[in-house]
């Protein structure tokens, strides 16, 4: 199996153990950095990128009104229901990304469902999943990307289970975590806690972070459950 077909399921396996057995009221809670969806909205939208891949429905991928349709594509489902084409389009999916390999994938697909699981795993105060190493994944087939990002502004930072990214010699402006670097740069941290990481030998890294950001910051501070 693939790299990137293994942390999938593993993912998927996560979040339906995770919301397998909640309450009315737990599938309810609003979850932050989301689109004003509720816990169980956030797994019929993660189900319903998945179908969507497989079926090849990319028109608009990656927009809100792609996202949002999934949502309400799937609004009278239970949450068994969800689990349970989940598990079926997943088959289809984890079997493509064999066939392909993984250098073929786009690895937002697996950073899609782990960081949702994050979000889960925070509103619900479960943890779990942190490092199983789909963050270190992300950042490691993004590396080019970054590498001329951190070259660019003469930067070199220290991620864990990645290494160096950015100018190879000197001491490193910011040493972090795979996992807080990925949940920082899909919108899960504020303003606040992204000045908070601790950055070394810049004046002022709201430039580079605003270059790393991909859906922007987080309205408030987000406390992950890990």
């Amino acid at each position: 199996m693939s790299q990137i077909a293994a942390l999938y399921r593993q993912a998927r396996t996560r979040v339906v153990a995770l919301t397998a057995d909640l309450s009315v009221e737990q599938q309810a809670q609003m979850v932050p950095a989301t689109p004003l969806w509720n816990v169980r909205e956030v797994v019929a939208h993660v189900a319903g990128v998945c179908a969507d891949i497989l079926n090849g429905r990319l028109d608009g991928r990656g927009t809100e009104p792609w996202t949002q349709r999934q949502v309400e594509e799937r609004a009278d489902m239970a949450m068994a229901q969800l689990h349970a084409e989940w598990a079926t389009s997943a088959q289809g999916l984890e079997q493509v990304f064999d066939k392909v390999g993984d250098e073929r994938v786009n690895p937002r697909v697996l950073a899609d469902v782990w960081c949702h699981e994050q979000d889960l795993r925070s509103v619900l105060q479960v943890p779990g999943g942190w490092d199983d190493g789909s963050a270190a994944y992300f950042v490691a087939r993004q590396r080019e990307h970054y590498d001329e990002l951190f070259i660019q502004h003469g930067v070199r930072i220290d991620v864990s289970q990645v290494g160096r990214l950015g100018t190879a010699d000197g001491e490193p402006n910011l040493q972090i975590g795979a996992s807080e670097f990925l949940r920082g740069v899909l919108g899960r941290r504020s303003e606040h806690q992204l000045l908070q990481w601790p950055w070394r030998g810049l004046d002022d890294p709201w430039p580079l972070i605003e270059g790393l950001l991909i859906f922007g910051i987080a309205e408030r501070d987000i406390l992950d459950s890990h």
